[in-house]
């Protein structure tokens, strides 16, 4: 098995268990990100508040504001039955996560930004299990992610270390069975593996 190859294999596994792992990408463009809130003593036309609650006509919560106990802010907004369906979230280690959630509570879709640059946008069905992901992480390597209905991986396509594209399909067991890359010369290279990841075929 070639140094490349090999590489390409064990970053499959690690590479893309990354994007799926991380915890679920929301990026504000530079031009439409508002500036931040400088705090001043002397301000006297803003509201300060932990909690922000805006109703409908019935009295229903629609949109909350706020910041939680572990010094997160949030926003959140909900459909007329009382169920949370999109939300705003920024933690105190500067990740930030835009999500949206079906009627069962349950999430669909999640982006999240880190500060270190690491971007995730998470795709999941309706029992809540990561279906698709796209990372990109600190490097800016972008990797995309296929999984089945337990949420295990079973496909993924991602740039190397080299900086070449890599293809790779796994088994049940996670267990990488199919791999394919290109050289950074431009040549290809196909491997079938066993579940030991012992090369059983491979050209050229």
């Amino acid at each position: 098995m070639s140094r490349m190859m090999t590489l390409a294999v064990q970053g499959f596994s690690f590479g893309l268990g990354i994007g799926l792992a991380v915890g679920g990408c929301l990026l504000f463009a530079q031009y439409c990100s508002p500036k931040p809130v400088q705090a001043s003593a002397s301000a006297t036309d803003v509201l300060k508040t932990k909690r922000l609650e805006v109703v409908d006509k019935a009295g229903h919560p629609r949109v909350t504001l706020g910041v939680d106990d572990e010094n997160g802010s949030r926003m959140e907004l909900y459909d007329t039955k009382g169920n949370i369906r999109g939300a705003l979230l920024v933690d105190a280690q500067g990740i930030a996560e835009f999500r949206l959630q079906g009627t069962n509570g349950k999430r669909q879709v999640v982006l999240t930004s880190a500060e270190d640059g690491r971007t995730l946008i998470a795709l999941y069905d309706t029992a809540a299990k990561q279906r698709l992901s796209m990372y990109l992480d600190k490097t800016g390597a972008p990797s995309l992610a296929l999984a089945d209905a337990k949420g295990d991986q079973r496909a993924g396509l991602f740039m190397t270390p080299e900086n070449t594209p890599f293809f790779g399909l796994s088994d049940a067991a996670g267990e990488t069975r199919t791999a394919m890359t290109l050289s950074t010369e431009g040549i290809p290279s196909i491997m079938l593996l066993d579940g030991k990841k012992t090369a059983v075929w491979q050209a050229p």
